[in-house]
């Protein structure tokens, strides 16, 4: 219990409970919730409270479960419900768990229990359970069941629900194939959202799904796209930038926990999967243009490589865009070798509204790094500047000299990006190095990622070097050139 919460009487708590539900959360069950609350606790709460259908996506661990529970508590508490359904997935024991915990409260939790009048009733058992409210003198039937159970046309002694939990309803099996997506959302829209008591009888009525998604199809997708349901979604990350990223609950996990589970779900080849867990977004193979399985992982570079960097600068902020808050592109450099065909990523950075002065020193440390050939720059808008400024400060001996190539403005990066990659990465030939998390992960999202700088100066890099260059064409190209059709060259021993 916060110290705030311990210098206030029952009275007053139950009074500060209407208005702040956090607050409510922590007074009363102090034993439950024993950490700060995240911010997107409250709105969730917000969430709940403020809208008749509510569609929560929150990552796995963010306590959805435990915050519908502390909801459903708090209706009770004050009499805003009077029969309440809880549905969990298919017929686990998930849903009776949390009517099971709601009946302990009741009992043990007397504190809670006193304050608003509540007592045990005549039916308690985990999936059908009565609580008599003694300040407004009716009992309050609680219920579980699962999502494929006897769901439709709940009504209990006259009264059908005017409240409606289901929380995590998909699961990998009832979600697997689109006629088993289809049954549960015919199960959900036709018989339990129907069930819910019409607004004429009580204004206060809801329905809240909870579910972590686990396919761009499911339950909590389709609920999403719906105008009829208020939606939120929360991962564990703030953003999907780790640079600007901070924990979204601080006082559970720290940022470099959480990037150590990560990069540990990269290392097992498990990125989707923890996207899809930890950040709520599915990286689906049907809609990925690339597949993690086409990517190589070098331990030691061929010798004989040539080298060559490529640059996608972003434009530094003006003083009056950083003190609104504007946030930049991501400028990227990378380093590539190529050697009879196979690419490398051998090295890269990225950086946020970065000095071109710093900008400089960092080429540097790489053009003194590798035995770089060319750097490749597209020739327009600030790419062009920054050209100019790169190609002064090798002339001012201010950095290594290097060939600076201009390359030409493309249409459309997504189209650079397919054709750069998708040849070499699906015949074995694109190599990464197991620190790459960062373009392992753009690999395995793209196109449905906001973040592709690393793809686009990837495929900046083929543009930088020449084919024979990259080893595609050899010395044994020419050699074998079929020149019969080529007419002999007319001459008398002097110069053509």
């Amino acid at each position: 219990m916060s110290a705030v919460a311990a210098q206030v009487g029952f009275s007053e708590a139950v009074e500060l409970g209407v208005s702040d539900s956090v607050f409510y959360s922590h007074f009363w069950f102090p034993d439950i919730v024993r950490q700060d609350s995240p911010t997107f606790h409250a709105d969730m709460w917000g969430l709940f409270e403020n809208n008749r259908f509510s569609n929560a996506e929150i990552f796995r661990g963010g306590a959805k479960t435990t915050v519908a529970r502390l909801y459903m508590s708090k209706r009770v508490a004050y009499g805003l419900s009077h029969t309440i359904l809880f549905v969990g997935p298919n017929r686990d024991p998930h849903a009776s768990s949390s009517v099971a915990w709601l009946m302990r409260q009741v009992e043990y939790n007397t504190e809670w229990a006193q304050a608003f009048g509540l007592k045990k009733g005549a039916k308690w058992t985990p999936t059908n359970c009565e609580i008599i409210h003694e300040k407004f003198d009716y009992p309050i039937r609680v219920m579980a069941i699962g999502i494929t159970g006897a769901v439709r046309g709940i009504n209990i002694d006259g009264h059908r629900p005017d409240l409606i939990i289901v929380d995590d309803p998909c699961d990998e099996e009832n979600t697997a194939t689109p006629e088993q997506r289809t049954k549960i959302a015919a199960l959900f829209f036709a018989a339990i959202k129907e069930s819910l008591v019409p607004v004429s009888e009580d204004p206060t009525a809801a329905m809240i799904l909870l579910q972590t998604p686990l396919d761009e199809e499911d339950l909590s997708a389709m609920c999403s796209k719906s105008s009829e349901f208020a939606s939120m979604r929360v991962g564990i990350l703030t953003d999907e930038d780790e640079r600007i990223a901070e924990s979204a609950w601080p006082a559970r996990w720290s940022k470099e926990e959480i990037l150590a589970e990560k990069k540990a779900a990269i290392e097992r080849n498990q990125l989707s999967i923890w996207m899809r867990e930890k950040m709520c977004l599915i990286v689906a193979r049907e809609t990925s243009s690339f597949r993690p399985e086409w990517l190589i992982y070098w331990e030691v570079l061929p010798i004989a490589a040539k080298y060559v960097m490529a640059i996608d600068p972003a434009p530094i902020l003006s003083e009056k865009a950083r003190m609104t808050g504007q946030i930049t592109d991501l400028q990227a450099v990378m380093v590539k070798c190529y050697w009879r065909g196979h690419e490398y990523v051998v090295e890269y950075y990225t950086a946020r509204d970065e000095d071109p002065d710093q900008l400089v020193i960092n080429m540097n440390r790489m053009l003194r790094k590798y035995p770089i050939l060319r750097c490749g720059v597209e020739g327009v808008a600030y790419q062009r500047t920054l050209k100019w400024f790169i190609e002064r400060e090798i002339q001012k001996g201010n950095m290594k000299a290097v060939y600076i190539v201009e390359l030409p403005a493309i249409g459309s990066k997504h189209t650079r990006i397919i054709q750069a990659h998708t040849g070499v990465a699906s015949n074995g030939m694109f190599h990464i190095h197991t620190s790459h998390t960062e373009f392992l992960e753009q690999w395995t999202k793209f196109p449905n990622t906001k973040l592709k700088d690393l793809l686009d100066v990837s495929a900046m890099c083929n543009a930088t070097i020449s084919p024979a260059m990259a080893g595609m064409i050899t010395p044994d190209d020419y050699a074998n050139v079929d020149e019969t059709d080529i007419p002999a060259l007319d001459w008398d021993r002097a110069a053509p």
